[in-house]
């Protein structure tokens, strides 16, 4: 093995450490049970039979992927939650261990490729989405993969390479859209910027435009069947998938999104680091294109937000929330990465090693905050309890918005009915009610009805909290 080959062996082994030091940053938050509404609402879906998960599924209103990826998981390793955060957990082993090493690395070096490491393990948002049980993880993977089998593509000069890399892009720019509706848009910015490039150079190579626009009629042939199912599923939306209204406020809360800390000096540092990674790629594309890649690649989140907004406008509501940009996060970091270690001049050396601290700092502001909500014991306490002391007849009354805790009952506790006071008369085990914040009003009514309210205790869980009482006749 000569010096050249030792020095890549090295840098490979470097970044599979960095891999498996990310994978273990992950996998340390997924052995709990705490779920919110959206987790307990995909998790009922993916507990029941083969015939219940494909029903519900396209009852809800997002593609299949997931779902029958992870239902598919828990058929063989069990249903419980660690196994279902697990599922959202593999696509960002994939990010650090296959896509980074494998391919990010072949473009730019293992320089860029530990760098992007670095902003999958740390950036603020991926730690708690990618272990969340919904497919915003898995569409982050595919539309970056798709990313970087377009770039691959681009630089391609066998017509065998061509073939390949073009393959990889369909591949998963579909797959992309069988996962999230806002997983597809960032990979159909790609098909874009993949087909204006074939354009630019069709004089140069008359084949290159033939063959991109082939595969891009693939891709759509590829997609159709989930926008057949998009449609119809978007259409059956009920008012509990409703967002809130677009605003001034909302706008610069998402546009802010990639950068939110719990600690603002360190959100401020990290927004001005990656603006002037932008503005010094942006000045550098004037001398060589190649500074292009990564200003177009953090500018796929925007694209990806003004895409939603006008979508919404157009639709007469709200059809956006900041969490849709996760998926595009992937390739904004991507190019954060390309910039960082390709600045030229004064700054080359300064953001390659400024840029990873600044990272590192998120990380150490983000953890600890995701840490203890992951491993809140409130959520131990109720299970604990209720295990205890619930018996098959039993039922609730609850007054809340949205019924988000009702939801997250039917997975904690799916023969646990939820009565009204118009039937709680039928409930023929114990009646218990759950006071939450905000409706504290109607617990009045229990005496009007003949109950005596004994307190338990304060309950909780994730990010909801209630008092429990066990009504009794009087």
């Amino acid at each position: 093995m000569n010096i050249m080959e030792k020095k890549a062996f090295s840098a490979k082994n470097g970044l599979f450490a960095l891999g498996i030091v990310g994978s273990i940053v992950y996998l340390s938050l997924i052995f709990n049970n705490n779920l919110w509404v959206d987790e307990a609402f995909t998790a009922c879906i993916i507990r029941g039979n083969l015939s219940q998960m494909l029903k519900g599924t396209v009852s809800d209103t997002l593609p299949p992927f997931y779902n029958i990826f992870t239902w598919i998981l828990t058929s063989i390793a069990g249903f419980n939650p660690y196994i279902m955060k697990l599922s959202s957990v593999i696509p960002m082993v994939l990010l650090l261990m296959w896509l980074s090493p494998f391919h990010i690395a072949g473009l730019y070096g293992a320089r860029t490729a530990a760098v992007f490491d670095v902003c999958i393990i740390c950036a603020p948002h991926l730690i708690h989405y990618g272990i969340e049980i919904r497919p915003y993880s898995w569409g982050l993977f595919f539309a970056t993969a798709a990313g970087v089998f377009a770039l691959q593509t681009a630089i391609s000069v066998t017509g065998q390479d061509i073939r390949k890399n073009l393959a990889g892009l369909v591949v998963f720019s579909a797959l992309s859209g069988y996962t999230h509706q806002y997983a597809l848009i960032p990979s159909a910015f790609v098909w874009l910027v993949l087909l204006i490039h074939a354009l630019y150079r069709r004089a140069a190579e008359k084949n290159i435009l033939k063959t991109r626009f082939a595969a891009f009629g693939v891709f759509v042939l590829a997609y159709m069947p989930m926008l057949v199912l998009t449609v119809y599923q978007l259409r059956r939306a009920g008012g509990y998938f409703s967002m809130e209204t677009l605003t001034l406020s909302t706008l610069l809360s998402d546009l802010r999104f990639p950068y939110v800390t719990n600690i603002t000096p360190i959100s401020l540092i990290l927004l001005i680091a990656v603006l002037a990674l932008l503005v010094l790629s942006i000045a550098a594309s004037f001398k060589n294109s190649r500074f292009l890649i990564p200003v177009l690649m953090m500018a796929i989140p925007y694209l990806t937000l003004g895409f939603g907004y006008i979508c919404s406008i157009a639709a007469g509501g709200n059809l956006f929330t900041s969490r849709y940009l996760v998926p595009s996060l992937g390739l904004f970091w991507l190019g954060a990465a390309i910039a960082a270690t390709d600045a030229e001049g004064l700054f080359s050396g300064i953001s390659l090693k400024v840029f990873p601290i600044i990272m590192l700092a998120s990380l150490i502001a983000v953890y600890p905050q995701e840490y203890q909500a992951e491993y809140s014991s409130g959520v131990n306490r109720m299970t604990a309890y209720f295990d205890e002391n619930l018996s098959p007849d039993d039922g609730y009354i609850i007054y809340e918005d949205k019924y988000q805790i009702e939801l997250c009952m039917r997975y904690y506790y799916p023969d646990f009915k939820k009565y009204d006071w118009e039937n709680a008369g039928e409930c023929s085990g114990t009646l218990w009610y759950f006071e939450v914040p905000g409706y504290e009003g109607y617990l009045d009514e229990a005496a009007e009805r003949g109950y005596e309210a004994e307190h338990i205790s304060n309950m909780g869980f994730d990010r909801y909290a209630f008092s429990l009482y066990r009504l009794k006749r009087k």
